[in-house]
């Protein structure tokens, strides 16, 4: 819903827009968002953190909290279940990047550190 308000208020001449964000949404709310900054020049910057799949253990039980309601889960790892919880997130990234690379533009990625150089060189790229 964020990115729908956003667009109502950069509305008007095109635009150089940067959406910074985890990108944890469904890809349905991506599409409307993209969608709704459509007559603008989008760059997104995914900020990324590869311990939440590097540090997934083959066993044991994780409490997860969702950061923006707070809710927390537990979850009992194990093998199988890591290898889908793997899985999927790797699809849904190749969603999020399958929907900006129709709105124009590969996203920018910011993992773990914020190297200036290569952000610099991701920016030339697109």
């Amino acid at each position: 819903a964020g990115l729908c308000e956003a667009a109502r208020r950069v509305a008007g001449r095109r635009k150089l827009v940067f959406v910074i964000s985890d990108f944890l949404l469904s890809l349905d709310v991506l599409q409307k968002g993209c969608e709704a900054l459509s007559q603008h020049d989008l760059i997104p910057v995914v900020i990324d953190d590869s311990s939440e799949g590097d540090d997934l253990p083959d066993w044991g039980l994780l409490e997860l909290t969702d950061l923006e309601t707070l809710q927390r889960k537990v979850v009992f790892m194990r093998p199988a279940l890591k290898r889908r919880w793997l899985a999927q997130e790797a699809e849904r990234r190749a969603g999020i990047r399958r929907i900006l690379l129709r709105f124009g533009r590969a996203p920018v990625v910011i993992a773990d550190a914020l190297d200036v150089d290569l952000i610099s060189r991701q920016l030339m790229e697109a």
